[in-house]
């Protein structure tokens, strides 16, 4: 309240602290958002120059989105603001939520992962039966988000084993609610990215596990002898929700 609207970075163009010269070295296929080979970056390289190593099963599906041109040049341009201006903050994001691009493209990425349906019942068939079906059902959406009446739903609750026993809870929101998380993760990521530490390689496009390995032996051959393994049991079970 109060604060002045700052304007948004439009896509494709530089930023008003001068932009971050640098070309596009990606593939077109992925969200991979550290394309900047030349550029000098305020807050530390985050550009992974290892394109032959394997992919971690576990990571690949988790950080890595396939974009049409225009939500790239989006993401593009979210990220080089970030980057250029780290004390920016983005005023105006709702409004991309609204584009249809950035929905369609969010009900693709669950058409492609293919989830079971929420506590309403709806599946993905049922809103990919044809084109038109598939239009209808955006637009509905957009039109909920646009004047404000969207609401998320419970999320459904089921049991899956764990393969050191037990049972682990699963929460499986709706096609609906669900699309509407992957358009402000496609929103959100290139910001994020641009903020994270070098070293922080879980759940980003292009870094996974392996890496982190390589940069632990990378530490070992430059002379360090102790490494700190640290997990947290069930974290997100002792997280106070409220009643």
């Amino acid at each position: 309240m109060g604060a002045k609207s700052q304007p948004l970075a439009q896509a494709g163009q530089a930023s008003e602290a001068g932009g971050v010269a640098g070309e596009v070295g990606v593939p077109h296929s992925s969200v991979d958002l550290h394309y900047f080979k030349r550029c000098k970056e305020p807050r530390g390289d985050t550009y992974s120059t290892r394109r032959s190593e394997a992919k971690d099963a576990g990571m690949a599906g988790a950080t890595q989105i396939i974009t049409p041109n225009k939500v790239r040049e989006l993401q593009i341009a979210l990220y080089r603001k970030a980057k250029a201006q780290p004390k920016y903050r983005f005023w105006s994001l709702y409004g991309e939520l609204l584009r249809p691009d950035v929905l369609a493209t969010a009900l693709e990425v669950q058409i492609r992962n293919d989830g079971a349906a929420g506590v309403d019942g709806e599946t993905l068939d049922s809103i990919n039966v044809n084109p038109e079906k598939r239009q209808q059902w955006l637009d509905r959406l957009r039109e909920e988000l646009r004047t404000k009446r969207y609401r998320p739903s419970p999320v459904r609750r089921v049991m899956i084993p764990k393969n050191s026993g037990g049972l682990r809870p699963l929460g499986i929101p709706t096609v609906q609610d669900r699309v509407v998380q992957t358009a402000v993760c496609l929103l959100l990521m290139p910001i994020w990215e641009a903020d994270f530490h070098p070293h922080s390689y879980g759940f980003r496009p292009k870094r996974r596990a392996h890496q982190a390995i390589d940069a632990i032996v990378q530490g070992v051959h430059q002379g360090y002898t102790e490494i700190i393994d640290a997990d947290l049991t069930q974290y997100y079970d002792m997280i106070p929700t409220g009643d």
